[in-house]
């Protein structure tokens, strides 16, 4: 494997939209450290290990099992027939995470807002999925992107704050858009280096996310 098609395996794999509802929680807290009811961070980071063990963990266990028992060929899923199975697991995880968040005081707008747009999103891949095979990563790219549109003109939020060996640093919402927006092409460009996709499969995975993410906004805003 060349050094170019390892780095687009290692940096789609961790960049991975399956992780993005964790980021998404940590993006919250550091704008606003009370958030989810928690204020200490050792709270903070047993929030941010559920958020993680629920919408990455049990579906990536899942999906390993389904590879160990050969339901599934590989756990890339490069073949279209191979998703099918784990994104039903995948949903029934999102729609049990979404259906327990929802009905807690504690959690803000501003994330229920990118958990059902990403539950709603499982669910259109998986109907797509059916009938032609698109972009998981474009999926979560453009629920993304829209997210952060949406949190800018909707919400309060201009900039965070993050610290890194005791130094603070904050950075604009916008500047955090125009970040995102070019590591989503770099993303993207690594999918189409390493052959998984065409161009078709992702803009129809962009536009997938895109549709799922104004669905959410249209009816929690």
């Amino acid at each position: 494997m060349s050094h170019r098609r390892a780095f687009a395996t290692i940096f789609s794999t961790l960049l991975h939209p399956i992780f993005y509802l964790t980021f998404v929680a940590y993006g919250i807290l550091l704008i606003e450290p009370h958030a989810f009811g928690v204020n200490h961070w050792s709270y903070k980071k047993v929030f941010l290990l559920k958020v993680f063990l629920y919408t990455a963990g049990l579906p990536l266990i899942s999906i390993t099992m389904m590879r160990l028992l050969k339901f599934i060929g590989s756990v890339q899923m490069t073949n279209k027939n191979d998703r099918i199975v784990p994104l039903i697991a995948c949903m029934v995880f999102y729609i049990w995470f979404y259906v327990n968040v929802k009905y807690n005081p504690a959690i803000p707008v501003e994330f229920l807002l990118f958990a059902l747009g990403t539950t709603i999103s499982l669910s259109i891949t998986f109907i797509t999925t059916i009938f032609a095979k698109i972009s998981i990563h474009g999926v979560g790219i453009g629920g993304l992107l829209i997210y952060i549109l949406t949190v800018m003109q909707h919400f309060n939020f201009e900039s965070f704050t993050f610290e890194i060996t005791g130094n603070f640093f904050q950075v604009h919402i916008i500047l955090l858009f125009l970040i995102c927006l070019v590591v989503s092409g770099i993303i993207l460009s690594c999918r189409l280096l390493l052959g998984n996709h065409t161009l078709i499969q992702i803009y129809g995975g962009l536009l997938a996310g895109v549709i799922s993410q104004m669905l959410a906004n249209r009816i929690l805003l």
